[in-house]
């Protein structure tokens, strides 16, 4: 290749680099405009159906139209030498390029007469001047509306899009559980201190788990397979002798952190509660009761809001209402979110009811508390020749009644009695407030006593690992009664049962109450 066709290489070569990029970028913006579009499709669907993977949905529609434009461009619309000589003809060389092109490597007269001839033009032309960086105006409007459009979907907030959002979390939260789980699986089947037997049993009820898990449609059926699996963790830990291998079935339940999974996520629930509420007036009161976790607190706020609200304008209640049913759509708990969508409905109404909203906080409270409580199940110590003395019982009438009961065994002795004692007129009546006694344990086990106890008294012991006193309360059992009737008939809205069936089960727990 002489010097001639060397010049004439290298301005069919400079051109090419600007008529190729402006292909490409005109081009480029055309695959955007589709790509886009058919997000925005996606994006629209995800408005009214929970799509929980969408930005990665939209991702890969991205990926794949880039990477299907690339490739048409390197194989089909990249333009060859020919064609960009034929491009820079155009512009009013009058075909001298692609003449010259053809002619490259040729050295007869007439070629090289051609080939200075052409020469002489191109030296006098400015690359820049005849190929110029355009975009057609009209393509990149379209994008900019596309993209306009799409923005404007993925900020518009639905019930569909905070359910797909929580759908991410508990998939998200469900993959860093299975990822725990393998990890102890992995560690158990390398475990010295365990039997194989042991082991297999283990590494059994751990691939159960998993499978539940990544069945699990709802938090509510993932804490389903965590508890199954800690009851079952429980369950072999029981008919284990080694001390070892009971220590090595602690360490996986404290690894896999379960029960603080699930007090943080009911803990998490009221924290976000009582957030948004602390956003309303009327309901900052309320908010730093539920912070308290304190259930008279918290009553004694919910009547003050009741109060209140009462005496409120009716778009004020209207206000309030709205507030209620956006916190409601982002709330995960069921129980929960039903008494705020009925409470906000109330309030709307002007027929105030906030009972289902003060059932539905003191359980999810008394859930996070208890779960926090169950944490606390390690540690060691004994006792022995512990007396248990069983507690007085007293009956109702005329007569007193006495009885104590003495007995040798392992913790401390709790009980209640009544009896008919030595009276004159009438039989003893148990009170209409009777307590009884929840103990709050961890570990151990409870057996009656045997001792002396007067017309019909009882006791009972309390067999622990951790120590001398046990921890409990004084409830009365009316109370747990009423308490527990709520919380069913509250839960009866989340149950596939027929309206009727519903009535005559509400019927049965109202006459408890």
């Amino acid at each position: 290749m002489n010097n001639i066709d060397k010049q004439i290489s290298k301005f069919i070569k400079k051109g090419g680099k600007r008529i190729r990029l402006n292909v490409f970028i005109e081009n480029l913006l055309v695959s955007l405009i589709v790509a886009l579009s058919i997000s925005s499709m996606a994006s629209i669907l995800g408005l009214f159906i929970p799509i929980y993977n969408l930005f990665e949905i939209c991702f890969i529609i991205f990926t794949i139209s880039m990477s299907i434009y690339i490739f048409i461009y390197l194989y089909k619309l990249r333009p060859d030498n020919k064609k960009v000589a034929l491009k820079l003809d155009s512009k009013g060389l009058n075909e001298r390029l692609i003449t010259s092109l053809e002619l490259i490597n040729k050295d007869d007269n007439i070629s090289n007469a051609q080939k200075e001839d052409t020469i002489e033009v191109i030296r006098e032309i400015k690359i820049s001047k005849i190929t110029p960086f355009h975009i057609k105006r009209k393509n990149l409007y379209s994008l900019i509306a596309i993209l306009t459009v799409l923005i404007i979907i993925l900020c518009i907030p639905t019930t569909a899009k905070n359910q797909a959002r929580e759908i991410r979390k508990m998939k998200k939260f469900n993959k860093e559980v299975i990822e725990k789980i393998k990890g102890e699986k992995k560690d158990t089947k390398g475990s010295e201190e365990l039997l194989e037997d042991d082991k297999l049993d283990i590494v059994k009820e751990l691939d159960k788990s998993i499978d539940e898990i990544k069945k699990s449609k709802s938090k509510i059926d993932t804490e389903k397979a965590l508890n199954k699996l800690e009851k079952k963790l429980d369950n072999i830990e029981k008919n284990l002798d080694s001390v070892d291998s009971k220590e090595k079935i602690q360490n996986i339940l404290k690894k896999l952190n379960l029960n603080k999974e699930q007090t943080s996520e009911k803990l998490a629930i009221l924290n976000k509660m009582a957030k948004e509420l602390s956003k309303i007036d009327k309901m900052k009161e309320l908010s730093e009761a539920i912070n308290s976790q304190d259930e008279d607190k918290i009553k004694e706020a919910l009547d003050k809001l009741g109060e209140d609200l009462k005496n409120l304008k009716d778009e004020d209640k209207e206000e309030i209402s709205n507030n209620l049913e956006n916190i409601s759509a982002n709330i995960t708990d069921e129980n929960l979110k039903g008494a705020l969508s009925s409470t906000a409905a109330s309030i709307s109404s002007g027929n105030i009811d906030l009972s289902k909203l003060q059932n539905a906080l003191i359980s999810l409270n008394k859930d996070s508390i208890n779960a926090d409580n169950g944490d606390n199940k390690n540690g060691t110590g004994s006792q022995n020749n512990q007396s248990g003395n069983g507690t007085n019982g007293q009956g109702n009438g005329d007569g007193n009644g006495i009885g104590n009961g003495m007995g040798n065994g392992s913790g401390s002795g709790n009980g209640s009695g009544w009896d008919t004692g030595n009276k004159e007129n009438g039989e003893g009546k148990l009170n209409s407030g009777e307590k009884v006694f929840l103990p709050n344990r961890g570990t151990g086990a409870d057996e009656n006593l045997k001792g002396n106890i007067s017309e019909g008294g009882n006791s009972q012991s309390i067999t622990t690992e951790n120590g001398v006193n046990i921890a409990g309360d004084s409830i009365d059992y009316e109370k747990i009664i009423h308490e527990y009737s709520n919380s069913e008939i509250v839960g009866l809205k989340n149950k596939s049962i027929p309206k009727s069936l519903q009535d005559l089960i509400k019927k049965y727990f109202e006459e408890l109450k």
